[in-house]
Formats: structure tokens, C-alpha cells, sequence
């Protein structure tokens, strides 16, 4: 079973060999396991000239080369490139050279003739951890600066959350792995928008390709994923491409991940396992290299553990974990999206930006938010088109904060009792409060939601009756 394929770094694997048939071979083998950016260099001092011009993933070093001996170069690369793993390919098998060789940096010792299995298995290892290093540095910096390193990127994204500049930073820092990514959060919350942010940050020269799984029966999906040949099945009169290979080199986001059918599921471990795939009607399997990133709005920690989605596929899918909080938890967003929202669908309805009333996004505050930005971005647009036409009226929203307090007789359903003895209408909101906290066992965030308010007016609210 093959590890995840770490395929087309950013920067070539570079091949150092005087022997130009072995170069050939080398690279026929890297090419045929998916890895793409290779350089092919016959000299040390050509290896030399090669890092002042250009960045390097990896190199494959052969020690007895005339000119500057492998050795001398396993050194001045070691010392002044100490981030690119050097893996010694050579005849020599004697274990002092072994010993000084990796005394002087090289990540591994190979003995020609190399086992092709062994060959793949060490430069994927030996990529994996240089990206593990890579992202270990960047989550460290993302830490310590308290900045987002890549702002630009998440432009399509209107936030002043920190909340969310904390998922911008955790993005920069997993943008150098080609690892699968998980997004998890409720509908609406925009977790699309997250998964392009992903693939921009990676840098990565392929497509962003996405698709919705949900209600996808088996053979349209692998249809769907991998293509088909010509008269592959009844109707298939024209070869087709599937999203995988549509995404070559760049991301596969597969949306609604929790609801693939469980068939399905299988195809998908299998093309995450093998990093290849079978085109309907190909005996032929085809190699991946698109990065997989999947969204979904269920549990699946919690489907997982109730046999309704597949373990082994959770734990792939899992290797990064974005989770985005809901709007009703970052309430500092709904100002500048009500802004963003007002001026877009001016646009879209042909009317001039009109004034935000007072007071407007105080009451939004209030709103539980169930759909979560898309029902926000809703909201505005039909009030903006009710009457009168082109204008925003703070009574329209009034049903909003009445409606997330509708649930408060299921909630509270001995409210006869509740009330009895109430003199004032604070007295009625502490004890509401009272109740909440005590159905919910203290959880203020649960409490919150429901009260129909925000997390943060809650708090205050507490903090003030205190």
C-alpha cells in the first residue's frame, strides 16, 4: 500500500551523476511514480552553479564524480543548504563512507544497484519530512508574528474575526504539504471559499476543481471522479475526463463529503491509498497528483464512531482539520458583511447603496443565524428588493430578533411557573438566563443559542448582573 504521493514539489528533485544512462533511468523512475520536477545535472560544480540560480527539493548525489567529488559537494551543500535532504546514491559499499557521509548531512546512504521500491520509498520519506519541517517552521512563525502571511489570498472572505485570521494562519502554515485537508462547519459558513484559500496558498500550478457529492449514487460518481472511455458503457459514445484528472496538479475539493455513499466511499480510499485510478473501461490504472480537499456540515467524527462512515477513510481525510466556527460565535463579522452584502445587491438589483439604519446591526446580533452567512447574504438581498423598493428598513428585521426567541416555550416549557413571580422585566431576563445556564450545565455557548443571542451578549449580560 503506498503512502501518500507527495508529487511535483514546488522545487525540482535534482539528480547529480556523471553517468548519463543512470540519470535517464533515475528519472524514467520518478516520472513513472508521479514525480514530474526533476533536473538532471552531470557534474558537482554544474549542481553548484544550479543552487545560486534555483530552490531544490531534494537531490540524489552520486559520490564518485570527477571535477568536485560527490563527497566535497555533500559537504558545501550540507552546510549551506541545510533544509535539502541529500540522498547518496553510489557503488561504494564500504560502511566508513557510509558513517562520513552521513557525519556530513546526507539524509540517506543508497548502494547501486538501487531496489526500485526502496529508491521511492526514501525520496517520498524524505520529502514528507522536509514538509513536515516546512510546516512545523511556518505554524511556529504564524504563532509568534500574530499575522496572516498570505492576507491577499482570502480576500473573497469578509472577516474581522480573529477567529477566522486564526484558520488564515493555520492555512499558510499547511500550504507547503500536499496532505488532505478536512472542513468541517455548519451550512453557509463558507467552507468553498476556505478550500480555494487552501489551494491558492499551496501554490499549486493545477486547477481547483470542485464538486457536490451529496446524492451521487455510485456509478455517476465514478464517472463523475474518473472518466470513461469511449464505449465504456451503453451511451458512452466519446471518451470522457474525470475531476481527477481535470485537477492534475491541483485540488480536488469534494463538498458534502459526509453524505458519499458508502460504495463510494471505498473508491475514494482507494484512490487516496494507491494515488491511482481506473477509467471506466481502462485495465490501465491512471496516477493522481491533485491534492484532496473535502467539506462537510455532519459530525463525521461522530459518524465514524457510529459505523455510518468508514474509519479508515476519517483518518485520511483527517490529516488537517479546519473547523469554521458559525456566525452567531464571531458576531464582529456581521457589520462588514451586512456593508459587503448591501453594496452587492445594490449592484444586482441596479439601485443606488442605501443607508444602513441605525441600530440594524445591534438587532442582527441578537439573530441565531441558523443558514449562517448565506441566509445573512439572503436576508439583505430581499430586503433591499421588498418594499420600498431600494431601501433598507429596520422594521423588516424586526421578525429576526423576535423569531430567535420563538423557541423559548420549548425551551422553558414550565414557563407558567417560571414567571410567577416576576416584578420587573429584568427580573424575567435573569431568570431566563438562570434557567438557560442550568438546562445547558453551564455551557454559555449552548445557553446562548438557546436564548437566541450571541455567546458575547450573554457574557455581558451575566457580567452585569454580577
Amino acid at each position: 500500500m503506498n503512502e501518500p504521493l507527495i508529487e511535483n514539489p514546488h522545487f525540482p528533485i535534482l539528480l547529480v551523476d556523471d553517468e548519463v544512462r543512470t540519470l535517464q533511468t533515475y528519472e524514467m523512475l520518478l516520472k513513472k511514480e508521479g514525480f514530474n520536477n526533476v533536473a538532471l545535472l552531470t557534474s558537482g560544480q554544474a549542481a553548484v552553479d544550479f543552487f545560486k540560480e534555483k530552490k531544490v527539493s531534494l537531490i540524489i548525489l552520486d559520490l564518485g564524480m570527477r571535477g568536485i567529488s560527490g563527497q566535497e559537494l555533500l559537504e558545501k551543500l550540507s552546510s549551506g543548504y541545510p533544509e535539502v535532504p541529500i540522498i547518496v546514491a553510489t557503488a561504494f559499499n564500504d560502511v566508513s563512507i557510509v558513517v562520513e557521509c552521513m557525519k556530513k548531512g546526507a539524509y540517506d546512504y543508497l548502494v547501486k544497484p538501487i531496489e526500485r521500491t526502496r529508491f521511492i520509498i526514501t525520496i517520498r520519506n524524505a520529502l514528507k519530512l522536509r514538509a513536515l519541517e516546512n510546516e512545523n517552521i511556518r505554524l511556529q512563525n504564524s504563532l509568534l508574528e500574530g499575522c496572516v502571511e498570505n492576507l491577499p489570498l482570502y480576500q473573497k472572505i469578509i472577516t474581522d474575526s480573529e477567529s477566522m485570521f486564526s484558520i488564515f494562519r493555520y492555512v499558510d502554515s499547511i500550504s507547503v504539504t500536499s496532505q488532505p485537508v478536512l472542513i468541517t462547519g455548519e451550512t453557509g459558513t463558507g467552507k468553498e471559499l476556505i478550500a480555494e484559500a487552501v489551494h491558492k496558498a499551496s501554490g499549486r500550478k493545477g486547477q481547483f476543481v470542485s464538486i457536490n457529492v451529496a446524492g451521487l449514487d455510485d456509478t455517476t460518481f465514478s464517472d463523475t471522479l474518473f472518466g470513461h472511455r469511449a464505449g465504456a458503457y451503453t451511451g458512452a459514445h466519446e471518451a470522457r475526463k474525470g475531476l481527477v484528472e481535470n485537477a492534475s496538479g491541483g485540488t480536488l475539493f469534494l463538498d458534502e463529503i459526509g453524505d458519499l455513499k458508502d460504495s463510494s466511499q471505498v473508491k475514494l480510499l482507494r484512490l487516496m491509498q494507491e494515488n491511482e485510478y481506473y477509467t471506466l473501461g481502462s485495465d490501465t490504472p491512471a496516477k493522481a497528483s491533485a491534492r484532496i480537499v473535502t467539506a462537510s456540515n455532519k459530525n463525521l467524527a461522530e459518524m465514524k464512531d457510529n459505523g455510518t462512515f468508514r474509519k479508515d477513510l476519517y483518518y485520511r481525510l483527517n490529516k488537517h482539520h479546519i473547523h469554521l466556527p458559525p456566525l452567531r460565535e464571531r458576531t464582529s463579522d456581521i457589520a462588514p458583511l451586512v456593508n459587503f452584502f448591501i453594496e452587492k445587491s445594490s449592484k444586482e438589483l441596479g439601485v443606488s447603496i442605501p443607508k444602513v439604519p441605525d441600530g440594524l446591526t445591534e438587532l442582527l446580533r441578537e439573530y441565531s443565524f441558523p443558514g449562517n452567512i448565506r441566509e445573512l447574504e439572503g436576508i439583505i438581498f430581499d430586503a433591499i428588493s421588498s418594499p420600498p423598493f431600494g431601501k433598507i428598513m429596520l422594521n423588516y428585521f424586526q421578525n429576526y430578533s423576535t423569531s430567535s426567541r420563538a423557541n423559548l416555550s420549548e425551551t422553558f416549557p414550565d414557563n407558567q411557573n417560571l414567571y410567577s413571580n416576576i416584578a420587573k422585566i429584568e427580573d424575567a431576563e435573569n431568570m431566563l438566563i438562570e434557567k438557560a445556564m442550568d438546562v445547558t450545565g453551564g455551557n454559555l455557548t449552548h445557553a446562548a443559542r438557546k436564548l437566541g443571542i450571541s455567546r458575547s451578549t450573554l457574557y455581558r449580560k451575566i457580567s452585569r448582573k454580577n
